[in-house]
């Protein structure tokens, strides 16, 4: 049904023309911000943030409204669409917010504008845009927060949850595998040793709300070959959440520990 509808709203968004000024309502402040509301530099692919604008009524009424929002990418052609529907008081404003988790690396223009309805569209604002979005590989190079990041030669596979690069010893932030004796410790460690065996090069982000580590180990997120490993041992079953760390951890509203937090 969603996707029917998104068809249809492209469909339409082709054949609406919009007269050159509008009153009822006004559209300000797109921006891309996370679950805190922070605005945001360095989007990932794989991770989840939001679309933010600011409506507000200028009319002496009460106003239905449908809020639509468009990711375009490079070549122009529309990867994501999205709309929330509401009422406006009159004179009222409020803060319009949509969910969006790119796939792939690249640069996106957003696109936000507010009709009357989904039934019978009456534009009531121009369009806003951005096109300064950038997306990132989930392994490219380049750390989010401003705690430490380092790149290096995985040294040691100590198990499951705990590598070496060069001689830092990392525990991965916010995952958990079986403990040498128990059920699954062999098919962990051997996991990792898979993703991130001896020799291979690995891009360590230091989890901002953990710098104090774990018994000498710095708890961090670590890339191999451009993969997240503490996202792969999670979504293989080899690991479980973290469950007591959601709360501190830099990466707790990230899609990969949110499903689980």
């Amino acid at each position: 049904m969603q996707q029917w509808m998104a068809l249809t709203l492209t469909a339409i968004l082709l054949s609406v023309a919009l007269p050159s000024a509008f009153a009822v309502v006004s559209v300000s402040g797109l921006a891309v911000v996370d679950e805190k509301g922070e605005p945001v530099q360095n989007v990932a692919a794989g991770d989840t943030v939001t679309i933010q604008s600011n409506l507000q009524n200028n009319d002496q009424a009460e106003q239905a409204f449908v809020y639509i929002v468009q990711l375009l990418d490079e070549n122009g052609y529309v990867i994501f669409l999205s709309w929330v529907t509401g009422m406006l008081g009159d004179n009222d404003g409020e803060t319009l917010r949509v969910s969006w988790q790119p796939e792939r690396e690249g640069a996106y223009t957003a696109k936000a504008f507010v009709w009357s309805s989904l039934e019978a569209p009456a534009p009531l604002t121009l369009e806003v845009e951005r096109s300064d979005i950038k997306v990132r590989g989930q392994g490219a190079a380049g750390c989010m927060g401003s705690a430490s990041c380092l790149t290096g030669t995985v040294t040691r596979v100590i198990d499951g949850d705990t590598i070496r690069v060069g001689e830092v010893t990392v525990r991965l932030t916010l995952v958990d595998t079986p403990e040498r004796g128990e059920a699954g410790y062999s098919e962990a460690t051997d996991f990792t040793t898979l993703l991130c065996p001896i020799g291979a090069e690995a891009l360590v982000d230091q989890d901002d709300g953990q710098t104090g580590g774990s018994y000498g180990r710095m708890l961090a997120k670590v890339y191999c070959d451009g993969k997240n490993l503490n996202e792969e041992l999670l979504r293989a079953g080899h690991a479980v959440i973290y469950s007591s760390y959601c709360d501190d951890s830099e990466f707790a509203g990230e899609s990969w520990a949110a499903r689980y937090c």
